[in-house]
């Protein structure tokens, strides 16, 4: 197998162009790891990001044009005179799966909310504090799946089983449902450590 096609600058620009939109459909889903962290002494806070950028954002430019069209840039962060550097990252909403935790998810715009189709969010278990983040998930208007992955941390004296765990966030989840009858119940899943 060839990996290099000489030829393929020769060829007309609508069929490279046809040619870099068929190679997007090769990429598979990404899991993109989303943090946030607040930098103590500036008061500023940070994204940063865990995902492999598709090489089709960096081939060349109409590599590049063509992949825009799917892949467009989320989470951004404007630099001012005391935050952060400029910070990003390239999110195709209909292909990937955005992971983050709690607290991270505060820090996420509205319009940001509004494109996720798939998240995993890790929480961590406190039985007596855990209230999931109702308005954050309630902005989400396109999520199709939601998995919680469910952290006991080992600071708590009593563990719960994970059936005791699943119990709980299912009765908020019906609680939420009853106060907002018009939000569009996603796909959830549970996993417990």
């Amino acid at each position: 197998m060839l990996d290099t096609f000489h030829p393929f600058p020769n060829l007309p620009t609508e069929l490279r162009l046809y040619i870099w939109s068929l190679s997007l459909l090769n990429i598979g889903d990404r899991i993109v790891i989303a943090t946030c962290r607040r930098h103590h002494r500036e008061g500023r806070y940070s994204w940063y990001f865990c995902a492999k950028l598709p090489a089709q954002l960096h081939a060349s430019r109409e590599a590049r044009q063509e992949a825009l069209r799917v892949y467009t840039p989320h989470f951004r962060i404007e630099p001012t005179v005391n935050s952060a550097p400029r910070s990003y990252v390239y999110l195709a909403p209909e292909r990937d799966i955005v992971r983050l935790n709690q607290n991270a998810l505060l820090h996420i715009g509205e319009a940001d909310l509004k494109i996720l189709r798939r998240v995993i969010l890790d929480i961590n278990y406190n039985p007596k504090l855990l209230k999931l983040p109702w308005i954050a998930l309630r902005k989400m208007e396109r999520l199709e799946k939601l998995d919680l992955l469910i952290w006991q941390t080992s600071g708590h004296q009593i563990h719960h089983s994970k059936r005791e765990i699943v119990l709980n966030i299912r009765q908020q989840f019906v609680a939420f449902l009853r106060y907002n009858p018009r939000w569009n119940m996603p796909e959830v899943r549970f996993a417990c450590n």
